[in-house]
């Protein structure tokens, strides 16, 4: 298996996970805070991570501030922003903004690190893409209600993405993707705790023994934030981090069968004809030609 495909086929693996944790985070956020969830993800998603790299090099000074900076940008401020937004504007606005991430990846790498170009097919599949994102976000409901404060938590969090995909491209020059991993996890719990703290709420850790709530964070924990956090990195490093984020336009798409299958909500016409689109908008924007390869 060619090291290109293994990265495409990470990224649909971590695409189906993180699209089906959206009912996972719902069911979380419903017992515990946005930090205390955070807490809850981050601290398993570590020891999945210590567990797959153990090797402790010591890093440069700047090489930790940069790992500090991952987490920070990539992974709370992505959380904390991420989960503000859904409590503060409408799922639709919320999950088309946060799609954004590719746009904010392309921009980010051509400007940073060079890597890439806006080229007409690379825009005609962002463009094809983020229409399908809308029509499965949608989904036969056309009522789009604005508020400012929440629709900027979503945009931001699809920036801190693209920040997040950028940093990692510069860290893989001197560390692996798994240290990358685990190292941006224990920065994202040390930033985490003040933000528990100014919360100031009770901690309710006995409701975190219901069946429900155990499989919520085994999903978000284990899988999401730990297996996926750290081979996400691998993927970044396979096929570029344009062609890695791409992948997050499928996530409405996979958030829309979830529901279907777990929730038992309807999938109208529109909602499938917008998850064709994004399917093949991601697949023309990660297209690269012959004569671009090296």
């Amino acid at each position: 298996m060619s090291r290109q495909m293994r990265g495409h086929l990470i990224c649909v693996f971590t695409s189906l996970i993180w699209g089906s944790s959206f009912i996972a985070t719902r069911i979380l956020l419903d017992t515990f805070s946005n930090a205390q969830v955070m807490l809850l993800r981050f601290i398993p998603a570590y020891l999945v991570a210590l567990a797959i790299d153990r090797h402790f090099p010591k890093p440069t000074l700047r090489g930790e501030a940069l790992f500090a900076l991952l987490a920070f940008t990539g992974v709370m401020l992505y959380h904390l922003l991420e989960n503000t937004a859904l409590q503060l504007t409408s799922t639709a606005n919320a999950s088309i903004l946060v799609s954004l991430s590719p746009l904010f990846t392309m921009l980010l790498t051509f400007l940073f690190l060079r890597e890439g170009c806006f080229t007409r097919t690379t825009v005609l599949g962002c463009v094809i893409a983020i229409v399908g994102v809308v029509l499965v976000v949608f989904n036969g409901t056309i009522v789009m209600q604005m508020n400012p404060l929440g629709d900027l938590c979503a945009l931001g969090a699809a920036l801190c993405w693209g920040s997040y995909s950028v940093l990692v491209r510069v860290l893989q020059k001197e560390y692996t993707s798994t240290l990358i991993g685990r190292k941006s996890l224990f920065w994202s719990i040390v930033f985490v705790l003040p933000v528990l703290l100014l919360e100031h709420k009770p901690f309710p850790l006995s409701s975190l023994w219901t069946a429900d709530n155990l499989i919520a964070l085994f999903f978000c924990g284990i899988l999401a934030s730990g297996v996926c956090n750290v081979v996400a990195n691998i993927a970044i490093g396979s096929i570029g981090p344009v062609a890695a984020t791409n992948y997050n336009y499928s996530l409405p798409f996979i958030s829309m069968v979830t529901a279907r299958l777990i929730l038992k909500e309807p999938i109208s016409a529109m909602g499938a004809f917008g998850a064709v689109l994004t399917v093949l908008g991601v697949l023309i924007s990660s297209y690269t030609p012959r004569h671009h390869l090296r």
